[in-house]
């Protein structure tokens, strides 16, 4: 059974954990005045303190309820306010396309739609580094998208789905709800029935489906008729695109020739744990008893070797057939996995690394 309170606490405990663990210190958020911007807003200050959340109205040819709806929330949970007006960005922005010919409203509707996230989105960046920059410390966007919008496809790809990281998105619009109920928002706001702000249409009236149909599916639950499963999967289908980027596979191997005497062993200490010393590395003894490593310092690893990037070892008659990475944010206490002379057809798994050590 759906515990709101335990969903509230566990949101709240992920976006401290995530700040604290990456020494961040605040959340720059578009405040539409709708149930999902509100509910994000009443986390992050709960999470965050609202000192250290920045709300945004962004109107562009946008509804008044819309501010004042948003002041509503900042009202309740006491976090900062910024009105900045894209209306003119936005038609500077038209003007300019229509110089290169004439195009009907009905061909421009579309484009003009996604258009105005983008801009909003941009602006919410913008604001987050110009904050980061004046502030004292790093500012970041949440995102804002719940479950069942996410699962419909009923985003701009590049707008409103641009963020650095996720509270809501686990969640049904019902379950938003719920959670809404115990942070606080003001029910103005909770309640209001979801729209863009933008066609003029709610989102349901604009999509052709409910949104509790698309949580019955997402949850299991029977009681959707065939015609309404088979629009929200034809959504659903139809919006696979915007998840995931295609790019083709790598076809050929890749050798790595020996270069600057590496070592043959190569890996980083624990970010927790950095070497002590004036230098950045050391040499180490391997614990099988044949090899020895250089241990890089963490500031050390990260100016050699990017995060994200390949960590591997460069020798020679070293072949690999995929890239072996390690996230030092995710994954800490991974250190390195190519071993000499060793060749890969398959990736390893993080918990098959420590077989080189035993």
């Amino acid at each position: 059974m759906f515990d709101a309170v335990k969903e509230r606490d566990n949101i709240v405990s992920f976006v401290r954990d995530y700040y604290e663990k990456n020494h961040l210190k605040g959340a720059v958020l578009g405040i539409s005045g709708g149930k999902d911007s509100g509910v994000v807003a009443g986390l992050l200050c709960e999470a965050l303190g609202p000192e250290n959340v920045v709300g945004l109205t962004l109107p562009c040819h946008s509804k008044s309820q819309d501010a004042s709806d948003a002041q509503l929330v900042a009202d309740k949970f006491g976090f900062e306010l910024l009105n900045i007006d894209l209306t003119s960005t936005f038609d500077s922005f038209v003007a300019e396309i229509d110089k290169l010919g004439q195009f009907s409203a009905e061909e421009k509707k579309n484009a003009d739609i996604n258009l105005k996230p983008r801009l909003r989105m941009a602006t919410c960046y913008y604001m987050a580094a110009l904050l980061s920059a004046t502030k004292g410390g790093v500012y970041l966007v949440p995102g804002t998208s719940n479950l069942a919008e996410l699962f419909l496809g009923y985003f701009t790809k590049f707008g409103d789905s641009a963020h650095d990281y996720e509270l809501i998105s686990h969640l049904t619009v019902e379950e938003v709800i719920k959670v809404g109920e115990v942070v606080g928002v003001p029910p103005k706001v909770l309640y209001r029935v979801p729209d863009d702000g933008l066609s003029g249409q709610s989102d349901e009236e604009k999509m052709g489906v409910k949104y509790a149909d698309a949580a019955k599916i997402l949850r299991g639950v029977a009681g959707v008729s065939e015609e309404d499963y088979n629009k929200i999967m034809k959504l659903h289908n139809g919006s696979l695109h915007k998840f995931k980027m295609p790019h083709p596979e790598l076809v050929s191997e890749t050798t790595y020739p020996q270069e600057n005497n590496e070592p043959q062993w190569l890996f980083a200490l624990e970010p927790e744990n950095p070497l002590e010393g004036e230098n950045d590395f050391d040499w180490r003894f391997h614990k099988d008893g044949k090899h020895w490593s250089r241990a890089y310092t963490r500031e050390a690893f990260i100016e050699k070797y990017s995060l994200e990037k390949i960590i591997m070892l460069l020798n020679s008659d070293i072949s690999v057939v995929k890239y072996y990475t390690a996230d030092y944010q995710e994954y800490p206490d991974i250190t390195l996995f190519i071993k000499e002379n060793c060749e890969y057809s398959e990736p390893l798994a993080l918990d098959e690394v420590e077989e080189f050590f035993g």
